[in-house]
């Protein structure tokens, strides 16, 4: 979004002033994105002032596959990695990691800690130190527990290329971007996303909330045309994907 030569002169300004470049530099993309053509300036201008800065450590998940993204986010500082759907296992695939998961499961309590997640990394061929079981046990554990269930465990077998890798899973397609934006797939059709997309570096975003775009698409016949237009587009595609997928084996 900020071509070289404005980055070193933005980098000069105070915070204030330089927020304020972003924020007019933003309004010039929502101006090239097909959806926000059919709105006037007016409705330009009260999307731009609903922007939220967010800043994201290289890591961090920012849209997750299967869940509805926060907004749209323009990228002003940073990079990110788009990744694909993740594959679909058998139900064969499903019972041996299962079976390796309790097989680590000493106490039959249903989780696995950092030390028992190093162990069972290893049967799957991969070393981890302890220091790396508790960052991704930190990534995964939703309840803070500091312990993962098997569907906490599974998915991080599904997200991470490593582990997919050396289960012999297909790889997932990764788009790297360090300009533009992201997850509108979610906003434009109300349904969860079907990508996962993380932070590289250290990044900085403005996000467009989903209420504040809907605000505005509500007022707006033309730009709801647009996005049921989009929105049933995308339903045939993730029909056609669908109707591609191999049958499960079982």
């Amino acid at each position: 979004l900020l071509p070289p030569l404005r980055c070193a002169l933005a980098g000069g300004l105070p915070a204030p002033l330089r927020a304020q470049m972003d924020i007019l530099l933003t309004r010039s993309v929502f101006i090239s994105i097909p959806v926000f053509q059919a709105c006037e300036p007016a409705e330009i201008m009260q999307m731009v002032q609903g922007l939220v800065s967010h800043l994201a450590l290289p890591g961090d998940v920012l849209v997750q596959e299967g869940k509805l993204s926060r907004g749209l986010y323009f990228i002003m500082r940073g990079a990110v990695a788009i990744m694909g759907p993740r594959p679909t296992i058998t139900n064969a695939q499903h019972r041996d990691i299962k079976e390796k998961f309790d097989a680590f499961d000493a106490d039959g309590s249903g989780s696995i800690d950092a030390a028992e997640l190093a162990e069972a990394m290893r049967a799957f061929d991969l070393e981890l130190s302890k220091a790396e079981a508790k960052r991704l046990i930190m990534d995964i554990d939703a309840d803070g527990s500091g312990n993962i269930e098997f569907d906490e465990f599974l998915d991080m077998l599904l997200s991470h290329a490593r582990f997919r890798e050396a289960m012999g899973m297909p790889v997932i397609d990764v788009v790297e971007m360090n300009e533009g934006f992201f997850g509108e797939e979610s906003v434009l059709t109300g349904f969860p996303s079907t990508e996962t997309v993380r932070a590289t570096k250290y990044s900085d975003f403005f996000l467009l909330p989903t209420a504040v775009f809907n605000k505005v698409r509500e007022t707006n016949e033309a730009m709801g045309k647009l996005v049921h237009e989009y929105s049933q587009k995308r339903a045939r595609q993730k029909a056609l994907e669908k109707a591609a997928q191999p049958r499960r084996v079982l």
